[in-house]
């Protein structure tokens, strides 16, 4: 597996998840994202996120290659990082073509 095949960005010691860019994926390239996850887990090491749903710039944990999963409702982020680059993966549900309303616009009205 070629990591490099997929959008990133080089090395950086200090990073934020934002700077990444997004590789989307959804639940039917579900077995490519489970072989991305796979090829990290085999690879390097398991950080915890942060608070803010990011990956750690602790000294402790940027001495290593490593990835972290953010679980969301209903989707997944896996962040790699590795002296290959950086990689940000996205696996949610398709969106619709005909929807333009997103998840907080509809709260916002129902809400309202």
């Amino acid at each position: 597996m070629k990591l490099t095949d997929y959008k990133h960005i080089n090395y950086k010691f200090k990073l934020n998840k934002n700077q990444i860019p997004i590789n989307q994926l959804t639940f039917e390239n579900l077995e490519e994202f489970n072989k991305i996850y796979f090829y990290a887990r085999d690879n390097f090491k398991l950080v915890n996120c942060t608070k803010s749903q990011g990956i750690s710039n602790s000294a402790e944990q940027t001495r290593h290659e490593r990835y972290c999963i953010i679980k969301g409702n209903q989707r997944f982020e896996l962040i790699i990082i590795s002296m290959e680059g950086c990689y940000r993966f996205l696996l949610q549900n398709k969106k619709k073509a005909d929807n333009y309303v997103t998840g907080q616009q509809a709260c916002r009205s129902i809400y309202a």
